[in-house]
């Protein structure tokens, strides 16, 4: 998995993943909410998926569940 996180001039995040394995790209992710090191996603389209995850402190890598 590969995901893509934007951040706009006002500050809000908004991400794409892509399934490398299964070749979808740009899959839309719902909501992501970053508080320091959490991070938190949604994604409606694959009904309802979560992720809570913890990133590196030099966010090169995000792991959890």
């Amino acid at each position: 998995m590969a995901l893509k996180v934007a951040k706009a001039a006002d500050g809000s995040l908004s991400a794409k993943l892509d399934s490398l394995d299964q070749g979808a790209k740009d899959l839309p992710v719902s909501m992501v909410r970053q508080s320091g090191l959490n991070v938190a996603l949604e994604l409606k389209m694959l009904d309802d998926a979560s992720y809570d995850g913890t990133l590196k402190a030099d966010g090169s890598e995000m792991a959890g569940e």
